[in-house]
C-alpha cells in the first residue's frame, strides 16, 4: 500500500522540529548543583544573563530561599538526595539538559564578563568539540588571589560524564566513541570567579573537614594521583603537617617515575608539589630541607614565580636583605599577564605575584636596610594595584610613620611618592569606613567595629567624630572601659568648638549612670584627661 504524503501542515511542523533542534544544538544549558546558596546564587545568575538558553538546577537539600530564588531566574528546579557523591550529582544534572553545550558553575561562581562571547563562539561552531577548562580565578581577603584550570564547558554527549566523589571532572569516555585521552583544552578569555575560598565562608560551611573525609573515602577504593595531591594539599591547610608531607611525597615520586605524556594527564605539576613540600618543611622549622625543595623547583622552571618568591622570603628570614630584594623587584619587573604555560609542571598561580607582594616585600627589605625613601618608591609604584591587601597597606603606614618630616624635600620626586601613599592611606581608611558602615546598618556591630578602628589607624587617630562612633559601638558591645577612653581621644582630637562640647556632654551623659567598678575607672580617666 501506498505510503500517505504528509500533509502541508505535517511538512511544517517536521521543518519547525528541524530547526528547533539545529538551535539547540548551538545553545548552553547551565548545569548546576545547589544547597542552601542564597547568598550567591543570584549573583550567579545574573552573571550567565543572554549566556545560557536554559538553566538546570539540582537542589540536594536547600532550606533556605535558594530553590525559590533558582525558579526567580527561570531556572528547572530537580531534587535529588545528597549521597555525599558530588559527581552522581552532577551526572543527575546533566540528564536534564536539552542544549548541545553544558556550562557548569558553582554558586558562588561568576561568569567573567567577556567570556559570554567566547563561549558562544564555540557553541556555533567557530570552535571544535571539545572539553574546555576555564581559568578560574580565587578570591580570598582583598589583593590575595590565586588561580587555576578546570574543565568547565563541553558538549552535551552521554559519552563525557564526571568522575570523583569530590573535586569531580567530566571525562570522555572511549566506550561511547570518544578518546579516554581527551584532555580539556584551555579556552582564551574563558574565566570564572570564584569567592567560595574566602576566609568567613570556608569556616561556615567546614569545608575543608568535609573534603578531607571524602578525599580519603576516594582513596581507599583507589590510588589516584590527583586525589591524593588534593588531600595533600588540604591536610597541609588543616595544619596536619606530617600527613600531608607523606601524601605529597607520594605524589611526587610517582610523577617523577612517569614520562612527559603521562604526568601531564594527571593534572598536577610538580613544581606545585615542591613548593608544597617547601612549606611543609618551613612549617617544622627545617629551613634547609625547604630550600633544598626550592632549589628543585627552580630547577624544573626557573621562572616560577612561586618559586622565586619562596626563595626570596627566605634569605628575607635569614637576613640577607639585599639578595632578598633583588629578587622581590625581578619577580615584580616580569609583567607577563599570563603565567600558564608551563608545560603541566605548574598550575596553580599566585595572582598576587603580579601585582602588590613583590613590591611590598621588596620594600620590606628596604625598611630593613634603613632605605626609606627606596620603601616609598617602590610602593609608590604599587599603589594602582587595587583591591588592595592589608599587608600592602599596612607596610605603607608604617613606612609613613617612620618617615622624618625634613627629609621629604631631598628630592621631587620623593615628595610625590609621599603624597601618593598617604592618599593610599586616606583611600584605604574610607573604603574601611563605608564598609564598616555598611555592616553597622545591618547589625553586625563586631565586623563593623573592627573596620572604623583599622579606619581610625589609618587616619592616624585624628578622627574625632570617627572615634565617637568607635566609642558607641564599643559601649554597644559591652566594652565599657575601652568605651570611655576611646570617647576621651575622640575630644582630645576635636577642636574647641561646639563640635568638641557636644561630645564632652554625650560622654558625660553616657557615663552618669555608671556604678561600681566602671564609675571608678571613669572618673580615673576623667582626672587623668
Amino acid at each position: 500500500m501506498a505510503r500517505r504524503r504528509p500533509t502541508r501542515s505535517q511538512m511544517k511542523q517536521r521543518a519547525q522540529a528541524r530547526r528547533a533542534r539545529n538551535d539547540k544544538e548551538h545553545q548552553i544549558s547551565l548545569c548546576m548543583i545547589v544547597k542552601n546558596e542564597e547568598e550567591f546564587l543570584t549573583g550567579c545568575l545574573e552573571s550567565v544573563k543572554g549566556v545560557v538558553d536554559e538553566i538546570i538546577i539540582v537542589d540536594t537539600g536547600s532550606t533556605d530561599r535558594t530553590v525559590e530564588i533558582a525558579r526567580e531566574h527561570g531556572a528547572k528546579v530537580y531534587h535529588y538526595e545528597w549521597n555525599d557523591d558530588f559527581a552522581a550529582a552532577r551526572n543527575e544534572s546533566l540528564k536534564h539538559a536539552t542544549c548541545g553545550w553544558i556550562l557548569v558553575l558553582d554558586a558562588d561562581e561568576r561568569l567573567d564578563a567577556g567570556a559570554g562571547a567566547v563561549l558562544k563562539g564555540v557553541a556555533n561552531a567557530n570552535r571544535p568539540e571539545a572539553i574546555y577548562a576555564a581559568k578560574i580565578v580565587n578570591y580570598g581577603v582583598p589583593g590575595n588571589e590565586t588561580q587555576h584550570y578546570f574543565p568547565r564547558f563541553f558538549p552535551n554527549h552521554s559519552g563525557i560524564r564526571f568522575e570523583g566523589l569530590i573535586h569531580e571532572r567530566p571525562t570522555a569516555s572511549a566506550s561511547k566513541g570518544l578518546s579516554a585521552s581527551w584532555l580539556p583544552h584551555r579556552l582564551e578569555g574563558f574565566a570564572v570567579v570564584h569567592h567560595g575560598y574566602r576566609g568567613d565562608v570556608v569556616e561556615s560551611r567546614d569545608k575543608m573537614r568535609r573534603n578531607i573525609a571524602l578525599l580519603e573515602r576516594i582513596l581507599e577504593a583507589e590510588d589516584n594521583p590527583y586525589y591524593r595531591y588534593k588531600l595533600g594539599s588540604m591536610l597541609l591547610s588543616a595544619g596536619r603537617v606530617s600527613e600531608a608531607v607523606c601524601e605529597i611525597g607520594g605524589v611526587l615520586a610517582a610523577l617523577e617515575s612517569m614520562d612527559r605524556k603521562a604526568r601531564r594527564a594527571i593534572s598536577v605539576g610538580r613544581v606545585d608539589l615542591l613548593l608544597l613540600l617547601a612549606d611543609a618543611h618551613d612549617r617544622q622549622r627545617l629551613e634547609t630541607e625547604a630550600m633544598r625543595f626550592i632549589d628543585r623547583a627552580l630547577e624544573i622552571l626557573p621562572c616560577s614565580k612561586e618559586a622565586l618568591h619562596q626563595k626570596a622570603i627566605h634569605l628575607f628570614k635569614d637576613g640577607r636583605l639585599e639578595e632578598a630584594r633583588d629578587i622581590f623587584l625581578a619577580i615584580a619587573s616580569d609583567c607577563k599577564g599570563d603565567r600558564s604555560d608551563t608545560a603541566g609542571e605548574q598550575l596553580v598561580f599566585d595572582m598576587s605575584l603580579d601585582t602588590w607582594k613583590p613590591y611590598t616585600m621588596a620594600a620590606r627589605c628596604s625598611m630593613g636596610l634603613g632605605d626609606l625613601a627606596a620603601a616609598t618608591s617602590v610602593l609608590a609604584r604599587a599603589a594602582g594595584f587595587v583591591p588592595r591587601s592589608d599587608e600592602y597597606v599596612e607596610t605603607v603606614n608604617e613606612v609613613l610613620g617612620q618617615m622624618d618630616e625634613g627629609s621629604l624635600g631631598s628630592s621631587e620626586q620623593y615628595g610625590l611618592d609621599v603624597n601618593r601613599l598617604r592618599a593610599v592611606l586616606g583611600e584605604e581608611a574610607a573604603r574601611r569606613l563605608r564598609e564598616g558602615d555598611r555592616l553597622l546598618a545591618e547589625g553586625d556591630i563586631a565586623r563593623a567595629l573592627e573596620l572604623h578602628a583599622r579606619a581610625a589607624k589609618l587616619s592616624g587617630a585624628r578622627d574625632g567624630a570617627l572615634l565617637a562612633k568607635i566609642a558607641r559601638n564599643q559601649l554597644r558591645l559591652g566594652n565599657t572601659r575601652e568605651a570611655f577612653a576611646t570617647y576621651l581621644q575622640a575630644l582630645r582630637s576635636l577642636p574647641g568648638d561646639v563640635e568638641s562640647l557636644n561630645l564632652l556632654i554625650e560622654l558625660t551623659e553616657t557615663f552618669r549612670g555608671l556604678n561600681g567598678d566602671d564609675a571608678v575607672v571613669a572618673d580615673g580617666l576623667v582626672a587623668a584627661t
